[in-house]
């Protein structure tokens, strides 16, 4: 058994902890804020890094203690069997998060941990791995708190929002781990598990979803590749544990092929419109990168006078948007009959439907 810290953005730790109970039934898990923890085998984390669509990182502990001096953190760090996780040819970065009155700057913690490190391989092996900040063959964090001090294996090495599907994207685009929150608060998650636990076979015409303000299509992509059960990790080729001593080739491989084997045909309709054709463009081509062009009908049209879609006429389904919002009190004060006008459309259009909108404001 291993411990693990998932990571996720600030306000999205308890949605994070409901997808990793759904996705590992069998843990228990413990919340805090923007991460959650929990005790499990290698291939549970493994499992998170391909399926978890809310997730930023995943951590392996490696040591933790109490101590917060800077002696203690080189201390801690020294005692870990380096020789488990890296080679002296290879190379390693250490990422640290956190200061206190004596750790005033993460760059001084790094150097405490990396210090450690390296005088432990030259004392075993007369020689050192070097340091890679850009593309390191293991990456290492350290997180220092009041608590005390835990260093970690970055499994992922790098953000899991980032899908690979996205080269291209809008004025203000949402990341895809926080498109997918909309989502799951929407219901619209909720009531695609039910649906698909019923029947599969079935046409689920009241899991329609329209985004009018679509933007680069981040919110239907996200939407499209869950309905299809599409691992959100399947397009990432270079892992935190690809190079790491401890990885298990064989567990990886089976997960990832059972993950191929599980992608599914969807009936429900996904529709996007946006008023700039230039971002319809990018939609496009984010949502072929995706392997979802064919379930996204993407079109040009103002959200204001947008008509419901002849298809749709007589269905129900799910509006979830990202809406344009001013940060600024005079961008606020035009936007206020906007969206005034906006919902007295929405009403007469689309009576029925459920509405779900992202804003920075609840004006």
């Amino acid at each position: 058994m291993h411990g693990f810290l998932v990571t996720t953005s600030k306000g999205l730790e308890q949605l994070l902890e409901q997808e990793i109970q759904h996705l590992l039934p069998n843990v228990s898990t413990q919340v805090r804020p923007g991460q959650v923890q929990f005790d499990g085998e290698l291939s549970d984390a493994y499992r998170l890094c391909l399926w978890s669509r809310l997730a930023n990182r995943v951590l392996l502990n490696l040591a933790q203690g109490k101590q917060t001096t800077s002696d203690a953190i080189y201390d801690i760090a020294e005692k870990v069997n380096w020789s488990l996780h890296l080679s002296p040819e290879q190379t390693f970065c250490v990422d640290f998060i956190g200061t206190n009155r004596e750790i005033n700057n993460s760059q001084f913690g790094a150097m405490r941990v990396k210090d450690a490190i390296v005088d432990q391989f030259k004392d075993l092996y007369d020689q050192r791995p070097s340091i890679d900040k850009v593309s390191p063959n293991v990456r290492i964090q350290g997180r220092l708190s009041r608590n005390g001090f835990a260093l970690y294996l970055d499994l992922v090495a790098g953000s899991l929002h980032q899908r690979r599907y996205r080269e291209r994207a809008g004025q203000a685009p949402i990341k895809e781990n926080l498109a997918f929150a909309v989502l799951m608060r929407s219901g619209w998650v909720d009531a695609v598990n039910k649906a698909f636990a019923e029947d599969v076979s079935a046409n689920h015409t009241h899991l329609n979803l329209l985004d009018p303000m679509c933007g680069s299509g981040t919110i239907l992509i996200e939407a499209a590749m869950y309905a299809a059960n599409i691992a959100p990790g399947i397009m990432r080729e270079d892992w935190g544990f690809t190079r790491w001593k401890g990885h298990d080739e064989a567990s990886w491989q089976a997960l990832y092929a059972e993950a191929r084997e599980g992608e599914r045909h969807s009936a429900i309709t996904f529709i996007g419109t946006d008023i700039d054709s230039s971002v319809i463009n990018i939609a496009k081509q984010n949502a072929h990168l995706a392997c979802v062009e064919d379930c996204i009908q993407f079109d040009v049209a103002d959200a204001l006078t947008l008509q419901r879609p002849t298809q749709l006429s007589d269905e129900t389904g799910y509006i979830v948007s990202n809406v344009p919002y001013g940060e600024r009190l005079s961008d606020l004060t035009s936007l206020l009959p906007l969206f005034k006008t906006w919902g007295g459309h929405l009403k007469q259009q689309f009576s029925g439907w459920h509405l779900s909108l992202l804003a920075s404001n609840r004006d």
